[in-house]
């Protein structure tokens, strides 16, 4: 059984605990440690804040079965407490938070066309992306060199063999 007593199995590997107390174990004890770290640069926590922190690593077994709550609190009262000791940190963490949580991605198009084509996009040797209509190379007027690429192949793959004089009998 759990070492937190939540009803599931634990596990040698998880210290005796199942696998979602560990996981918010691990997350209270980095959370810990990122306070320790704040107060160890010389930032002011207040007792209550600290006290929260605690709390938070003290997880009792009613807690585990009653209350399920979100993995991110601990993170987010980290976040929250780095804001109020320092507000230059705040913004740097909500530009950070804001890059990440949505990254960018480019619409996929036909180069010729500007037609939307997504996955199903072929790509041309000219570095372009094409949709199924103007995939060949006389379709977009590509100006990728495919018989100098040709000649440069074969003579990659035959290269010329010269022998000696021939001795004549």
């Amino acid at each position: 059984m759990c070492k937190r007593g939540c009803g599931f199995y634990g596990s040698v590997r998880f210290k005796d605990m199942c696998s979602k107390c560990y996981q918010e174990h691990i997350k209270c004890s980095s959370t810990l440690e990122q306070a320790t770290l704040v107060h160890s640069t010389s930032i002011d926590i207040p007792d209550n804040r600290k006290s929260q922190l605690l709390d938070c690593c003290e997880h009792s077994p009613k807690d585990s079965t009653s209350n399920q709550s979100d993995p991110t609190t601990s993170s987010q009262l980290s976040r929250a407490l780095k804001r109020k000791a320092n507000p230059s940190v705040s913004a740097e963490t909500s530009k950070a938070d804001s890059s990440a949580s949505r990254p960018v991605l480019g619409v996929n198009r036909c180069t010729w066309c500007r037609k939307r084509v997504g996955l199903t996009g072929f790509a041309c040797r000219c570095d372009g992306l094409f949709c199924s209509l103007h995939r060949y190379s006389d379709q977009h007027e590509c100006a990728y060199d495919y018989q100098a690429n040709g000649r440069l192949e074969l003579a990659r793959a035959n290269p010329e063999v010269r022998c000696p004089k021939i001795r004549k009998l």
